[in-house]
Formats: structure tokens, sequence, C-alpha cells
């Protein structure tokens, strides 16, 4: 056998991807209205690691968050009050998703969560604790594929499976206790506290779903569908936008005539326009019912708002085209080749997407290869813009948080990390340092400002007990902290006072 050499290898030059701390582990459904939840997720990811939850949460997210509250509660062995947010749109969700990317190294996590949205919503979306479908559970295991929990389940009001037209079911049927999102014990599809199977096959009777859910699967399905391929995220400014140019564009006389129109206050409706405020869900329902619209559609797509009915019908329906015009329209659009997705095309020439969809498969997927093909120059153009911006960012003293730089420049922190991950990363990175080594310089004065006040007692003969140390200090909520009190503790035990610690 011949001998190999070496000699001419260069292996500094070899691109080696990234590795990750925690398997790379693929969400379930993305793309999809049945997208997996984030505490399905982390629950599937204990048990690939052959870890309890808590084991793995609290041992590998502590470093990584920067919520105190969260930080103390995973020193403890658990997930605080704040674990019904965690699927959510809300910042505790937002730091899950964090160190999740961080740990895993994927960069689509956010889509298991309802953060893409949280522009548009006032309160958190999602109820208080697990809801499932027996008979979607059972369909999973007997077909052999992977068992998790979708995001659609969580969402608050939605009580119905509308796949199986049955009630979701929110409590244990053997122990008859409700399930929160993360537990010890926690296992996708069991009870957390007695580990029965909730999946069931026998069919129960099948119940309606309520003109409400109706509205909430219209309003949520495609927002977690199309939470993926977002350009831009949504704000509550969005909300006022639109507001303000259904109104003016269909000559509203005065916001008390808009709001006579949707049957909402006035001052709300005000407070939403002048960007004072988001609507509540029941509010959106309202709107969305008036305009014949889903929220997607209303607050992400172009719409043609002058076509609205005002004189005094409870509602209007959009002049939809036959058919045979929707073939018209997606033939002319791709002979002209012009850069427009379906979904705008459907918006600006009044037809239904699903019915095009349905009637015309092969002429919607030429149309969605021309706008993708379109859309890569764009790509291009978007990344370089954002590398900039990310590049003009690691120069700034002191450093920002990643946050602030997409308040600062208006990218959205998805699209920035979708764009240009390792800049992304050095943002962030740049920033936890200089985080930790500013509490380091906290830490430093504190623990000084300790020191003294003991030996300042010390020396007028006064023990420098705890509670007398608390008086001096100039925050006496330091001792909270375990760090600060052992500080108290060691400068005691220095002075001799080691048996009355």
């Amino acid at each position: 056998m011949n001998d190999m050499k070496f000699d001419n290898l260069f292996l500094d030059k070899l691109k080696i991807p990234p590795r990750s701390t925690l398997y790379n582990l693929e969400p379930i459904g993305l793309g999809t209205p049945y997208a997996e939840s984030l505490t399905s997720y982390i629950s599937r990811l204990s048990q690939s690691h052959n870890l309890k939850v808590t084991t793995l949460v609290c041992k590998t997210f502590t470093t990584l968050v920067n919520k105190e509250y969260i930080e103390q509660a995973f020193q403890t062995g658990g997930f605080g009050s704040s674990i019904r947010y965690i699927n959510g749109n809300s910042p505790v969700s937002l730091e899950y998703v964090s160190a999740l990317e961080e740990l895993t190294t994927r960069k689509d996590l956010l889509y298991l969560t309802m953060n893409s949205w949280s522009g548009l919503f006032s309160k958190n979306v999602i109820g208080d604790t697990r809801k499932w479908c027996p008979i979607c559970l059972e369909e999973l295991k007997s077909n052999g594929k992977e068992v998790y929990e979708p995001l659609i389940w969580y969402i608050k009001g939605i009580d119905t499976c509308d796949r199986h037209q049955v009630k979701l079911e929110d409590k244990c049927t053997n122990c008859g206790k409700k399930l929160q999102f993360l537990h010890n014990n926690l296992i996708v599809g069991h009870c957390q506290y007695c580990s029965v199977w909730l999946g069931r096959d026998n069919q129960k009777n099948s119940t309606n779903l309520s003109e409400y859910e109706i509205f909430l699967f219209n309003t949520f399905k495609p927002l977690i569908e199309n939470a993926l391929g977002l350009q831009y995220i949504p704000t509550k400014w969005k909300i006022g936008h639109v507001l303000n140019k259904v109104m003016k564009e269909n000559n509203f006389i005065s916001v008390t005539q808009f709001a006579k129109y949707f049957d909402i206050h006035q001052t709300m409706l005000s407070n939403w326009i002048n960007n004072k405020a988001k609507p509540s869900i029941e509010s959106m329902f309202k709107i969305s019912n008036k305009l014949n619209l889903s929220i997607y559609e209303l607050f992400y797509c172009n719409q043609n708002w002058s076509n609205i009915n005002i004189q005094g019908k409870k509602s209007f329906k959009r002049s939809l085209l036959s058919v045979k015009e929707i073939e018209n329209e997606l033939r002319k659009a791709i002979n002209d080749k012009r850069n427009i997705s379906l979904h705008k095309l459907s918006n600006e020439k009044n037809f239904s997407y699903m019915t095009a969809k349905r009637n015309f498969p092969s002429l919607c997927e030429r149309l969605k290869a021309a706008y993708k093909t379109n859309n890569k120059v764009e790509e291009i153009l978007r990344k370089d813009e954002i590398d900039k911006k990310l590049m003009a960012t690691l120069e700034l003293e002191p450093p920002i948080s990643f946050m602030q730089f997409s308040i600062n420049t208006g990218i959205p922190i998805v699209n920035a990390k979708r764009y240009s991950p390792e800049l992304s990363k050095k943002v962030i990175d740049r920033y936890l340092k200089f985080r930790a080594e500013e509490k380091a310089k906290r830490f430093r004065v504190i623990e000084e400002e300790i020191r003294n006040v003991i030996f300042e007692l010390d020396r007028n003969g006064i023990y420098p007990g705890i509670k007398t140390v608390q008086k001096k200090l100039s925050d006496p909520n330091y001792f909270i902290k375990k760090e600060f009190r052992t500080v108290w503790e060691i400068e005691l035990e220095k002075l001799g006072y080691k048996n009355k610690v």
C-alpha cells in the first residue's frame, strides 16, 4: 500500500460548519398551519438527548438568557411563573427562542411561536395550559409518524380540532389534572403527572365550530403557515397605517363615523389609528368580519381599500372574478413576466388565491417559480444592505443590543439573522460580552461597598450582622442575590466572626 502524502493539504482553509451544543433537531410542520409548538420541540429535543426537560433547559439556557427572573428560575431548577408565555408573543418566548437557536444553530425556531406577529396583538394569544386532539395524537402514533403538539392547538379561544370536529381536551382523562407547557417529566402526547398516553382512536360526538372559532382558525392558520416566508414583520404601526388608509380611501368624514361602521368605541379606534394601542382579538374579529378579510390579508397583504360599501350595510363582499377570469389573470401575469406573488396578484385583482390553486395548480406553480427567480437579485441586494448596517453596528461604542439594532435600522431581527447569521451572531456576542463586563464591574463596586460597610461597623465595635449591613447599603436589596450574601459571609470570617455567620 502506498503511503499517503498530506503535504499539499491546507487544513486551515477547510470550511468546517459550526458545531451545535445540542442536536440540530428539525421542527415538525414548518410552513404549514400545523407547525410544532416551541414547548413540543423542547420536549422532543430533551428526549433525543435522553434528558429530563428541566435538566436540558436549566443547565444549558442559564447563561444565554437576558431576563434576570428567568435566569434565577433556572438556577433553582424550575421555569418560574412565566411558563405560560413560552409559545406566545412575548419577551419570555423570545428569550427561549434565542437560547435554543444559539444551542442548536437553527435559525427557524422563532416560527414555533407567535412572535412573528407580536406587533398585531395587544396580549398573549396563547392559553394558559396544554390542549390536544386525542384523535390527532393517535393517528400520528398509529401511522408511525413523529408525535408532536401543534401551536394552533394552544391558541386562546380555539377549543375544537378543525380536522376531526371534536373538542380539544385540556385535562388528563386519567388523573384529571391540567397540564403545564413545560414540566420535568414532559413527553409530547403524554400526561406529565401520571405518564398516561393522551391519544384515543374512538370517535366522540362531533361538534360544529362556532363563528368565533372559524374566525380564529381563519386568522391563525395563515399566520402560522406564512410566518416562515415573511419579508417583514408587521408592527403596531402597520395597524394604524392600514386603518387610517381604509378610513381615508372610503371618505369617512370622522373617526366617529368610522367607529360606528365597525361598532367600536371611537376612543379605542382613535388610539389604534394613532398607534397608542393595539386592538384585542375580539376587536380584530369585528374588523375582520366587517371587511370580509383575514387578519393576514388585512395587515400583511396589500389591498385595494376603496371598494368598501359604507351605505349602512353590515358587511361587504369583494367582487370576485370568475374561474375563467382568474385563469386569464394568471396567464397574463406569467406572460408579462410580472414579479408578483400569487397572494399579491389575488389581492390586486380581487380573486381567491385558494380558488386559483385548486383550479390552476400548474399556472400557480409557474407564477411562484418566476417570482422566486426574480426575487434572487433582490435577496442579494437586501443581504448587502443588512451586511453593511451590521458591520457599522460592530463599530459602535458602547455596543448595542440586537433589539436596539433592529429599532435603529428598521431591519427585523428575523431578517437580519436570516440574511447575515454570522454578522448577527457577532453583534449579539459583542453585546453579551459588554453586558457581562458591565455586570462584573457593577459586582466589584457593590462588593467593595459591602466590605467598606462591614469594616466601618467592625471598627466602631458594632457586629456587622446582615440586617445591620443592609441598612447602611445604598440598596438594601443587594442581599437578595446569593453572591452578595457570600461576600458578607467571607468578610465576616476574615474578621473572626466565623461562628456567628
